[in-house]
Parts: structure tokens; sequence; C-alpha cells
């Protein structure tokens, strides 16, 4: 360190100047540079020297203590905070308040108290609370009385019960705090500052560790206007600096983190402003610096990512590019850059087929947002697709057969009206094509009859006109080469002969089976009713293939042989199945109150009735 030389006393005729004169260290605090000279000239406090330095002097204040300790001003511009209160106003950095310093209470590091014995200017923030040189956290009470240490003692390596306090054992400091200390102590005494941290003076660097530092992952502060109270003790300080550091390492990771569990802990909303609360208003009315665009830099490109909904002109306070780069369309935007209506791009958001960000407005409807990656997905969607009304024209069929088709799951629309509620149908195109690549093979012209015609005009049961699609896509049945200019469905020739042997033969196996929809209906109970005394083992059912879960016409009668319903007993009775259960000495197989079935049953054989 390059300190010009001290001037001769014989230079300053008239002035008095103390004997013994310490010549301040680099990094010096103010504060304890007074209370070091106070020692050395036989004072207990640095009070006492202010009072005999200013008895007859006109140079009042520090420039006055400055003058009588011959200090150059390389020696001044080394020492750093500020000066007592009772010294008048302080020269401090730019932007630096009093408040931001302990004037009374001192921390320092064992080792380097140890090693030069002084109190570093640092140490004297309130939000400085580790030693870069040692890695270790700062100390403010002796560990032998927990006495705090007082700045306006002159004996700064002892306290007052005679501890030595450079032997004080003190915890190590994590790294994100190290940095971050290294990050302030570069913007006072110049030097490197740590990778991925902003070059900030020392009083942004303090603005943002009060503003930033109370915010956590898990909770946010109750306030947001920097100010908090206890800074003065290492502990609350501690907290606030380590949040910070926290924050502000491997920048912006865990920043982004910070977003995201704001983000996810609240309802998704239209509002930017709203979701984010406090730090919204730290970010860009407390940090409203241009020294802190970094922070905003980061938010911003935050919610381009993870934003789901519109970030538009009303955000006055982001960037032009921010507002003009945000991917999040609306519905009619996304519907006029995919060629597509507005409605067939609500269908693919009702079906899941394209993402959308939902986002309630204080009306409490529920706006939607599409992502501009999707907007070629939406287009493919769109024009891949056709409604049921243009499915049954290429199909040659019915919309009423289309229909049952779709319900049999032989053909499975993107968008359906009965799945989804929409307004229209959506079917892939390549659903449709399925029917167009039909093995063919030569046939009898004389016996050859349209599958339209059969469908119109042949008698066909429930289920018949789903099983004769399903016979032809698996070969069951195969269509004629009689022309080879058919394109649809409805079109393909068939040997009649061979389709009524297959219909013969699909009646005869389905005429002693029923679905379970059809068996309730047989037994007069709902369906609901029906599927509960099937999954507890009370109707009996068998597998059929492509057919599912079949009830044979023998296990109806012995359903029926075996059990009774209340109401069909009240029914009888010409009773209230109410009345009638309470009179009922047996006890239900199912119920409500036994098993949760909408219906009480009984065993036939177990049933008694109380006469009254």
């Amino acid at each position: 360190m390059n300190i010009e030389p001290p001037v001769e006393p014989s230079l300053r005729t008239g002035n008095r100047t103390l004997p013994v004169r310490p010549r301040p260290t680099q990094k010096e605090a103010k504060i304890g540079y007074m209370s070091r000279v106070a020692k050395e000239n036989g004072f207990t406090t640095y009070q006492q020297l202010q009072m005999s330095l200013h008895r007859g002097n006109t140079q009042k204040y520090f420039d006055g203590f400055c003058e009588q300790l011959l200090l150059s001003k390389s020696e001044r511009r080394a020492l750093f905070g500020p000066s007592p209160r009772f010294w008048g106003p302080s020269e401090l950095p730019p932007g630096m308040v009093p408040d931001d310093f302990n004037h009374r209470i001192v921390r320092w590091c064992p080792g380097c108290l140890a090693n030069s014995g002084v109190i570093r200017g640092p140490w004297a923030l309130k939000l400085y609370c580790a030693c870069t040189s040692h890695g270790v956290l700062l100390c403010d009470r002796c560990p032998k009385c927990q006495r705090k240490q007082r700045l306006e003692y002159g004996e700064i390596r002892y306290c007052l019960c005679g501890f030595w306090l450079g032997a004080a054992p003190t915890p190590t400091a994590s790294g994100p705090l190290l940095r971050l200390h290294e990050a302030i102590n570069a913007s006072i005494f110049g030097g490197d500052i740590p990778v991925s941290f902003p070059e900030l003076d020392v009083a942004a660097w303090q603005r943002v560790i009060r503003y930033l530092g109370p915010f956590t992952e898990n909770s946010p502060p109750t306030y947001s206007s920097g100010r908090i109270s206890g800074l003065h003790r290492l502990a609350t300080a501690s907290t606030v600096i380590t949040g910070a550091a926290h924050l502000l390492d491997q920048w912006p990771n865990n920043f982004n983190g910070l977003l995201a569990s704001i983000q996810n802990r609240k309802e998704v909303a239209i509002s930017v402003r709203r979701t984010f609360g406090r730090l919204y208003r730290v970010l860009y009315v407390n940090l409203s610096g241009d020294c802190f665009q970094f922070l905003r830099d980061a938010f911003e490109d935050y919610l381009l990512e993870n934003w789901p909904g519109f970030v538009c002109k009303r955000n006055r306070l982001f960037k032009p590019a921010t507002v003009a780069n945000h991917p999040r369309l609306t519905i009619t935007q996304a519907a006029s850059l995919a060629g597509t209506a507005p409605s067939v791009v609500r269908h693919l958001l009702q079906a899941t087929l394209i993402a959308g960000g939902e986002a309630s407005l204080p009306s409490g409807r529920k706006t939607r947002a599409i992502h501009k990656r999707d907007v070629q997905r939406i287009s493919a969607l769109a024009k891949g697709g056709v409604t049921l009304e243009e499915a049954a024209h290429l199909l040659a069929l019915p919309k009423c057969r289309v229909r049952e088709l779709v319900a049999s799951n032989v053909i499975v629309p993107s968008v359906s009206r009965t799945q989804r509620r929409a307004s229209s149908w959506l079917i892939p195109k390549k659903q449709i094509d399925q029917f167009l690549c039909l093995p063919r093979k030569t046939q009898d012209d004389n016996c050859l009859i349209s599958l339209r015609q059969i469908m119109k005009y042949w008698r066909l049961r429930k289920g018949e006109s789903v099983g004769l699609v399903q016979a032809l896509l698996k070969q069951e049945l195969v269509a004629a080469t009689a022309s080879t200019s058919i394109r649809t469905l409805g079109e393909l020739q068939l040997n009649s002969n061979e389709v009524q042997n297959w219909l013969s033969a699909w009646r005869m196996r389905t005429k002693d089976d029923l679905s379970i929809s059809q068996a309730a209906e047989a037994l007069g109970i709902k369906q609901e009713v029906a599927y509960a005394l099937v999954r507890n083992g009370f109707l009996a059912v068998t597998l059929s293939g492509s057919l599912g879960r079949r009830v044979h016409h023998t296990a109806l009668q012995e359903f029926r042989s075996s059990y009774v319903a209340l109401v069909e007993l009240a029914r009888e009775r010409r009773r209230s199945p109410k009345s009638l259960l309470a009179e009922i000495d047996a006890m239900p197989v199912c119920g409500p109150s036994v098993d949760g079935t909408r219906q009480y049953f009984f065993r036939r054989g177990d049933l008694q009735i109380t006469k009254g």
C-alpha cells in the first residue's frame, strides 16, 4: 500500500499533535482506529479522546482529529466506515447512510484480530457477517461471558472479562456466503468479483441484500420495505445475508427456483403483478435503479419460459422486447397463425391434444394461452381432421352408423361431442383411410351387394352393423374386386350369401348372452346396480373376446331364482321399501348400508318377513 509520508509537526505550527500517532492500516474501520489511538494515548474511550482534542481547538470533528494525527489523504482514504455520532457528520461512500453501520457493537474475525490487532472496516456493516480470509463467520460476543463487545472501549483485543478475543471459536461460512462477501469487498476496495455476481457499489449491495434476503422458497416475507429490525444482531443479519447469498449464487438458477415456488404457491392468475406480489414490487419499485437491471432481466427471462398467461402492453414496466417475444398466444391468434377456426383450437384444448395454460380472471371466467410451438401441431391436426358429417360423406354411410363406429372405438375421434362436450366432432383423416386398404377377392357378380345397402335396408339388430365392419377389418369377410374405382367403405361390394351366413353365426353366438347394460334392462334395474352386482360376484359374467364381459341367460335365471330386490318385494305387497325393510329379519346381501350398492337385494332362501 502506497501511503503518503506524514507531514512533519514543524510544518504545522500552531496545531497540537498527540504524543502517540499510530498509522492506519488498509481496510481499517474508522471507529476502530479511533479506539486504537485513544488506547495508545492513555484514554479509556474515544469519547475522552474527542473531548481532549476539541478543548481549545477550532478545527472540530473528524477533520480536526486527522489534523492532529498528521494523517495524509491516502491514510484517510484507507479508513472505512462512519465516525462516532457525537463527532459530527461522517464521510460515507455514496448512497450509504449511518444506519447501514453498527456504531457501538463490534464484530470481529478471531484470526484477523490475532494477526493484525485492528478492526476491519467492513466488519462495521450490519450486513457483513463473514471473513473471506479465514472462511468463517464473525463473532460479536465473548464466548466466556457472553458480553457484546463495544467499540468505544480502547482495548479491542480483550473482553472486559480478560478473554483474548483472537481465540474465540467460530463456525465455517458457506461457499455462497463467502462469495457474496468477496463481491462486497471488491465493491469497497476493488479487486476481482466472483463469477456470476454483478458489479455493484457497496450501497447497491446493501439494498439488494435488504430486499432480497428475506425471500425464501418456503414462505414470502411479510414486508417489502427493506427496513429489517434487529440487523445489528449478528443472528438476524446472518439470516438475511445468507438468504440473499443463496439467491445470487449460481445466478439465475436459485433465483428461478424462488420464482417457481412463488408461482406454484398461488392459483394461476392472469396478472403477473398479483401472482408475484411483494417480489414484483421489490424488482420494479424498490430496486428500480439501472444497476439492478440484471434482476429484472432474469425475472423476465423466467416469464418467457414459464409464465402460462399473457404478457402484453399492459405490463408497462417490462422491456418492449419481453412483451414482443413472449411466446403465449390467445386462441384467436393461434387459430389465425394455424390457418383454422378458433372453435377448432378450443376443441383441441378440450381434448388435451395441445397444452394450454389456464388463468382465472377477476370475474371468475377462465382464459387460456397457447404456446407458439403448438401452432404447427394445431395446423397439422386441423388439416388432418374431418367433422362427423364429412366422415359420413367420405365413408358413404349414414351419420348414425358412423356414431356407432365411434361408440365402439372402431373409429377414434380426436374430439368427440359425447366425451368432451364439444360443439362438433374432429376425426383424424387416417381413421377414415384405414378402410381404403381392405383386401379384395374375385366373387360372383350376381350375389354382390354394397355395405351401405346392407346397413340401410337389412334389419340389423343393435351392434350388428359394428360387428359387420369389424368382420371386414379382421378379414372374416372380404370385399369383391368388382369395381376398382370404389374408394369408400359404404360402396364396398360383399357377397350377400357370405354376409347372411356370417350374420346367422353372429346371432347364434350372441343370442344366449347379453351385455351388462342389456342384462340390467332385462332385470329392470339401473346399469350402475348391474355393474355393482357383477363386481360383487352376485351376477356371473363370462369374457367373450372383443365383446368383453357377457351375461349368459342361465346366469340371469340363476340370479332371479337366488336373489330378489327390496323394491320388487315392496311392489308385490304394496308397501314402501323403507317400512318393509324394517320388518325383514334377514340381512340383505348388498345395499346402501352394506356395500354402497344403490338397491337392497336379499337371498330368497334367507328371506323371512315378520307378521304384524
